[in-house]
């Protein structure tokens, strides 16, 4: 099906804006933190542009990240007539701004919201940063779009979650169709993506890979269990962390799985409470799990 809603942040928001007029059957565009001028974004890496024109591209950091810009995009950001495509823009817009932006100042989004035609809207996102780094600010982004696009795009009655009959338990794992190793895993009530990192040739670490799963579940029960145990003493664990590395060795013909957990507890906790955490950390049931015997059968479904 076409697209009915378009959301771009940053430099995205700037490119949906001036795509937007050309979409049919668009229902809606939201932009988090968009830049009004996207030649304004050259701003940030200026001291790299003579080397872009030399070299066809360069790595700049932009908010505290690399990025690779190259001759061709550099050309795009600085020719398109961004105010002639917003004013062409007939389609109702939600513009997102943190007022403490310190990548792409607010006034860029009021320039938008005037150049653009209603419905429009505007969002501050009170204390944010530019990347949304801060805790729930993201989360709280998405809920701010998913609640006004719905006045748009009306979903069909029968639209569920594709993991919405999946029991209790019960994990369902499938490529994802866009890199050669990435996988959605799904539960009753969540999604997320597994990967091999870039040093595998066709991994591109857009997930933990299946041996980071493994050690997460170990190093969350460890931590869940611990903290129960805590709450019940009337411990404070305070910045107390689980840190697992894992190997495979070989041993008299026999392959060897290896998870080394070290605790780092916080400086408070006295040395009788470590020693009982520690006791506790080993009663955690992902650890038994590991520790006991396992039997896995594979069948067609």
């Amino acid at each position: 099906m076409r697209p009915r809603l378009l959301i771009g942040h940053s430099l995205g928001g700037a490119a949906v804006l001036s795509v937007a007029p050309e979409i049919d059957g668009l229902a809606a565009v939201a932009t988090i933190a968009a830049p009004f001028d996207p030649g304004h974004v050259t701003g940030l890496f200026e001291s790299a542009i003579d080397d872009i024109r030399r070299e066809g591209s360069a790595e700049v950091m932009i908010g505290g990240r690399p990025v690779v810009i190259g001759e061709a995009l550099l050309d795009d950001i600085c020719s398109v007539e961004q105010t002639k495509r917003i004013e062409a823009l007939r389609t109702p817009l939600l513009l997102l701004h943190s007022p403490s932006d310190e990548i792409v100042d607010v006034y860029n989004a009021q320039a938008i919201y005037r150049a653009a035609h209603q419905p429009k809207s505007f969002i501050a996102l009170d204390g944010a940063d530019h990347l949304l780094t801060g805790p729930g600010q993201g989360a709280y982004a998405a809920g701010v779009i998913a609640a006004w696009a719905a006045r748009y795009i009306d979903a069909p009655d029968d639209a569920r979650a594709p993991h919405a009959d999946l029991a209790p338990g019960r994990v369902l794992a499938r490529p994802d169709g866009r890199t050669d190793f990435g996988t959605v895993l799904e539960t009753h009530s969540h999604t997320w993506i597994a990967d091999e990192p870039d040093s595998v040739a066709g991994g591109e670490d857009a997930g933990p890979n299946p041996f980071d799963l493994l050690l997460s579940a170990l190093g969350a029960c460890t931590s869940m269990t611990m903290g129960i145990y805590a709450r019940r003493k009337g411990y404070a664990l305070g910045d107390t962390r689980v840190d697992l590395t894992f190997r495979q060795i070989e041993r008299d013909g026999d392959r060897i799985t290896r998870i080394a957990r070290t605790v780092d507890f916080d400086a408070a906790l006295s040395a009788d409470q470590r020693r009982s955490l520690l006791r506790i950390a080993d009663r955690c049931p992902v650890h038994l799990a590991l520790e006991g015997r396992f039997e896995i059968s594979t069948a067609e479904a």
